[in-house]
């Protein structure tokens, strides 16, 4: 089994996790005991990244809608991201 550093993906507190990959796979997570900004404590949430991420009903494929009341269509990562980004920065210059 390998392990890898990490950041949950969750709240954005920025707690440090060590993934744990068996065959390929996440196996397991858990609180990074030398990170700084938890030291091995963590919220359940995190732990159960290894159910979530092979979920059989998992979304792999970008959706992309053009407004609420359209339709989802599936899309590549690189399409997705710079609409977004586009998005995203117009949001914030019209609201701030």
């Amino acid at each position: 089994m390998s392990a890898t550093r990490t950041t949950c993906p969750y709240c954005g507190v920025g707690c440090g996790l060590v993934a744990n990959v068996r065959s390929g796979r996440l196996a397991s997570v858990e609180g990074d005991k030398l990170h700084r900004v938890n030291r091995g404590a963590t919220c359940r949430k995190p732990l159960h990244l290894p159910d979530a991420v092979h979920a059989a009903d998992r979304a792999v494929t970008p959706l992309w809608r053009d407004s609420a009341d359209a339709r989802f269509d599936a899309s590549t990562w690189r399409e997705t991201i710079p609409r977004r980004a586009a998005r995203l920065r117009a949001i914030a210059g019209e609201h701030g």
